[in-house]
Order: C-alpha cells, then structure tokens, then sequence
C-alpha cells in the first residue's frame, strides 16, 4: 500500500507567450514562504562524464522545504544543475538543464538511479540560465528563467544533501541564493469551524 500524499501547487503568474498562450512564471510572492535567502559565492566546476557535485556551504543536508536559485552559466559541459535529497540511502534526486540535446535543449528531473522521471524538451538557446528549484517534501517544482518547467510529486524523495551538479564539462554557477525550512507551516492552522 503507497502512502497518501497531496499535490501542492504553488501561485504562478502567467504571461503572454510568444505565438500565443501563456507561460506560468514565478510569482515573486512565493519568497516569503521560504525567509531571507542566503546568498552563496560563486561556483566554477570542470566536470567528467560522470555527475560531480559540490555541496552547497552553509545549507543544511536534512532539510526538508527549501528553495535554492542559481545562474548557470555553459562553458562546455554537457549538463548542470541542482542534486538534493535523497531515496533510502542511494543520494542524489537532480534536476539538470542540457542544452546539447535535441531539438533545442532538455530540461529533465533525474532519480538517483540517474533514470529521467520527467524529461521537457526546452528551448535553451543562450549559454546563461537561471534555475530556480523549489522543494517542499515531496513536490519538486523548477523554473527556468523564471518560467515553470517541471511541477511533480516524487513520493520516495527524502531530506539529504543539496549541492549543484554537473556534468561532460566546464560550467560556472553564479548569484547563487538558498533558503531552507524544516516544515512550511509551523503551527495548526484553524479555521471558524474548528473553534
């Protein structure tokens, strides 16, 4: 029997498209959810096909609800991105941008088993990016440039390590900023009913 879990979905702004429709952007409302940001120095990783990862200072490994953006910054690698968290002991859920595949780039959500949970093919034309990835247990929601990418509820996530990744290059990680919070919502909430 799976554990039940419900499907958070965070306020986004939507903005006109280009050709048409609309995109869910980042409402910047969502930053006092989270608290003061801890701003982290810059990055700069030489990676081998294989993921290398570095952990971010400061921020907590067990954490359970946290926000962490970063400006990505290709100088060659074939992958970057975000690792957090945790599934039974194997480390290493990832959310990596990867602008060489095909057609245009590739936005994927990585299990530690390094299988795609979720793949977006996302149009990555410039070599600097912002990702914003916003965890709160088990829901992964990620931004790029501001825009909502990928929004899942990965059940057999669990706190661990947060670090940025990369991979098949070199890669610089620049205005760097997380926030973390054990538990979202501190206290009961009540309402006129329970009274």
């Amino acid at each position: 029997m799976s554990e039940p879990y419900a499907r958070l979905a965070w306020p986004v702004k939507l903005e006109p498209r280009v050709g048409g429709g609309l995109n869910p952007t980042y409402w910047p409302g969502l930053d006092k959810a989270f608290g003061t940001a801890q701003d982290l120095p810059a990055m700069r990783m030489d990676a081998p096909q294989e993921r290398l990862v570095r952990p971010l200072p400061g921020v907590p490994a067990g954490a359970s609800s946290f926000m962490v953006t970063a400006t990505v910054e290709f100088q060659g690698a074939n992958a970057a991105g975000i690792q957090f968290g945790q599934s039974g002991t194997q480390p290493g859920f990832a959310v990596e941008l990867r602008p060489q595949e095909a057609p245009a780039g590739q936005m994927s959500l990585v299990a530690p088993s390094g299988n795609a949970i979720q793949t977006r093919h996302w149009p990555l034309p410039k070599s600097t990016h912002q990702l914003r990835l916003i965890v709160v247990e088990q829901m992964v929601d990620v931004y790029v440039d501001d825009v909502l990418v990928i929004n899942r509820c990965v059940p057999e996530l669990r706190p661990g390590p947060i670090g940025l990744a990369a991979r098949g290059g070199s890669v610089a990680f620049k205005e760097i900023h997380a926030t973390c919070r054990n538990r979202l919502i501190s206290k009961p909430v009540t309402t006129e009913r329970s009274r």
